[in-house]
């Protein structure tokens, strides 16, 4: 980065005392991006230990500036840094119009994992999981929540639900092909579906934790949501599994 303008030394005509033989800087900061003036940058003579900062127009102001060779440094969050090395001396008082100084913005790149999070939300919009979430009594996780939770197995989630009894070595699913919630000293099976499909007899496990979407388990038959609920039916919970890309694993 270099200033557009030469240093210029303004000549007195009456002689200067020795302490007295000090420059003042004069400058703007610009965005080399958009030619716009950048506030807030900070100016500074390290060997000196003078700073300064741009005002709204991106205009600054060094006092006191003695002579040699000096370093120029310009910074602001958000751009490239830069400097300009000046080697000058000073017989009389002076002010320097060091001219503009363009500094660049660095470029910002988005995380893939928030538009990832975007799709996710709303898919669980579409699928109604978000409006049950408000309305209804049940167990809700989010992908986010079951990311913190880090399970192994996807079996591991229904664990943390009061009354839920994992069958054969971790696995969800009893000899029966239904998991099964303990009222009591009685047993009575549940229903579970992926992405809106009866899964009944198959193992959850086959859908990975980091698929999820989000997962909804409700228990006993008041709780269970209109849609799922089947008259007669003796089952007394739900597990609904929605999936980010809509099948069981990415």
């Amino acid at each position: 980065m270099r200033p557009t303008a030469l240093l210029a030394t303004l000549v007195a005509l009456t002689p200067i005392p020795l302490d007295a033989q000090r420059a003042t800087f004069l400058g703007i900061v610009m965005d080399s991006a958009t030619g716009l003036p950048v506030q807030g940058a900070t100016i500074q003579i390290v060997e000196q230990r003078i700073t300064t900062m741009t005002d709204s127009l991106g205009r600054f102001r060094l006092d006191g500036v003695a002579g040699g060779r000096i370093n120029l440094h310009v910074r602001r969050l958000g751009y490239t840094s830069g400097s300009v090395a000046l080697d000058f001396t000073i017989t009389r008082a002076a002010t320097v119009d060091l001219g503009s100084f363009m500094i660049a913005p660095l470029a910002t790149e988005l995380e893939a994992v928030v538009v990832e999070a975007e799709q996710v939300n709303q898919r669980l919009d579409q699928v109604g999981f978000i409006r049950r979430r408000q309305v209804e009594t049940g167990t809700f996780f989010t992908h986010e929540e079951i990311m913190e939770l880090n399970p192994a197995q996807t079996s591991e989630l229904l664990r943390r639900v009061p009354g839920f009894r994992v069958h054969v070595s971790g696995q969800v699913s009893s000899s029966r092909g239904a998991p099964s919630i303990r009222d009591g000293f009685n047993q009575c099976g549940v229903q579970y579906y992926i992405d809106d499909i009866h899964a009944d007899g198959s193992d959850l496990n086959t859908v990975i934790p980091r698929a999820i979407a989000g997962m909804e388990i409700y228990t006993g038959t008041a709780s269970i949501p209109p849609k799922y609920r089947v008259a007669g039916n003796p089952k007394c919970g739900v597990v609904l599994i929605w999936t980010r890309s809509g099948g069981k694993s990415p």
